[in-house]
C-alpha cells in the first residue's frame, strides 16, 4: 500500500482539526505538519516536501495561491479548501487534484482521496485500502461512480431506478446500466440527499419524476416512463403513495 504524506495549511484550528479527524479513516495519509499562515506553510512545505497539501485559499493577508507560488516542484498533489466556490476555475491554473468546498464531509474528501489514488497508480485495490465504496456524492445533483478505473459523474436526474441485489445494487439510466458494489440500503442513503427517489420495495428505489402510472390491488406496483414495471411492497404501500403524493392509499 503506498503511504501518502500530507501537509494542511489553514488559518482556521477548527477547520484544520475537523480535516485531521476526516483523515483519520484514509490510514495511508499520514499528516507531517500544519500552519496557519503563509511564511510559516512556505518553509516547511519546502523543507518537508509532502505528497499532498490541503491548502485554504483565504489566509487572511495572503492567500494558498501565494504559498504555491513560493513552493513549486516540493510537493505532488494539491487539494484547494475554501467556503467560497468562485475561487474554483483559479484552482485549476495550479494543477488542483481537487477543490473541497468547507464544511468538508467524509463524502467529499473521499472522492479527493480516490483522485489521488487513481492518479498515481490506477489501481482498484488501492482504492480499496481506503475505502470499499465504488460510489460518491458530487453534490445534491449529481454523484460519482468507479467505472473502468475512471470516475465518472452522471446526474440524479438522469436514473429511472435502482435494483438491489444482496450487496450489489444496479443504477438503470436513461443510457446505461451501473453495477456497483454497494447495497441498496446505502445506495438509498446516498441518494436521498437529491429528494428524487423513493424506497418502494425491498429491492428498488424508483425516481419519482419518472412514475408515469401506478397499479392498485392486491399488487401493486409503478409504471415508469420507460414501460418497466416494479412491484411495491404491501407492508409500505401506505408510505409510498404518499411519498409519491397521493394523499390517501389505493385499496
Amino acid at each position: 500500500m503506498i503511504k501518502y504524506t500530507v501537509f494542511i495549511v489553514e488559518d482556521n484550528l477548527m477547520a484544520a482539526e475537523s480535516l485531521a479527524i476526516l483523515l483519520k479513516d484514509f490510514p495511508n495519509f499520514q499528516i507531517i505538519g500544519n500552519s496557519t499562515t503563509k511564511e510559516d506553510a512556505v518553509n516547511k512545505i519546502n523543507f518537508l516536501k509532502p505528497n499532498v497539501i490541503f491548502i485554504d485559499i483565504n489566509l487572511g493577508h495572503h492567500t494558498g495561491f501565494e504559498v504555491l507560488d513560493e513552493c513549486a516542484g516540493n510537493y505532488q498533489h494539491v487539494i484547494f479548501t475554501t467556503a467560497y466556490e468562485e475561487f474554483a476555475l483559479k484552482s485549476y491554473d495550479y494543477n488542483a487534484t481537487h477543490y473541497l468546498l468547507k464544511p468538508i464531509t467524509k463524502a467529499q474528501l473521499e472522492i479527493a482521496i480516490k483522485k489521488i489514488v487513481i492518479g498515481n497508480s490506477g489501481s482498484q485495490s488501492e482504492i480499496a485500502d481506503n475505502e470499499s465504496n465504488d460510489v460518491s456524492n458530487a453534490s445534491n445533483e449529481s454523484f460519482y461512480y468507479y467505472e473502468k478505473k475512471q470516475w465518472k459523474s452522471m446526474n440524479f436526474a438522469e436514473v429511472f431506478y435502482i435494483k438491489g441485489e444482496s450487496s450489489y445494487s444496479t443504477i438503470h439510466a436513461k443510457d446505461k446500466n451501473v453495477k456497483l458494489s454497494k447495497n441498496l440500503k446505502n445506495m438509498f442513503e446516498l441518494f436521498a440527499a437529491s429528494l428524487l427517489f423513493v424506497r418502494i420495495h425491498k429491492s428498488y428505489i424508483v425516481n419519482i419524476n419518472f412514475v408515469s402510472s401506478i397499479v392498485k390491488g392486491i399488487k401493486p406496483k409503478v409504471i415508469l416512463s420507460n414501460g418497466v414495471e416494479l412491484p411495491i411492497s404491501l407492508k409500505d404501500k401506505e408510505r409510498v403513495f404518499q411519498q409519491l403524493g397521493l394523499k390517501r392509499s389505493l385499496n
